[in-house]
């Protein structure tokens, strides 16, 4: 029996489009925003996958990671989706 997927976070429905055509500056705005206020209800992974993303437009340094790292809701989940691929 297949369990029934969940809805996506109005929020992160938002902003996944908007990966397509984000210019940096706006794309590290995005990975802010979702590092450090993800959604409710566990979609903190979805929005770290997300800001990966996102990341990847930003080409953020490796301090503007570290920074940010120290400040999530979920530092194991940040160092293996963001920061490791960055």
């Amino acid at each position: 029996m297949t369990s029934p997927q969940r809805a996506e976070e109005p929020r992160l429905a938002l902003l996944r489009p908007k990966v397509a055509t984000a210019s940096p500056a706006r794309a590290w705005k995005a990975v802010r925003e979702l590092v450090l206020h993800p959604p409710p209800g566990g979609s903190v992974r979805q929005a770290l996958e997300l800001a990966s993303q996102f990341a990847e437009i930003a080409l953020p340094s490796t301090d503007k990671l570290l920074r940010l790292w120290a400040e999530t809701e979920d530092p194991g989940g940040f160092a293996e989706v963001v920061l490791a691929p960055a």
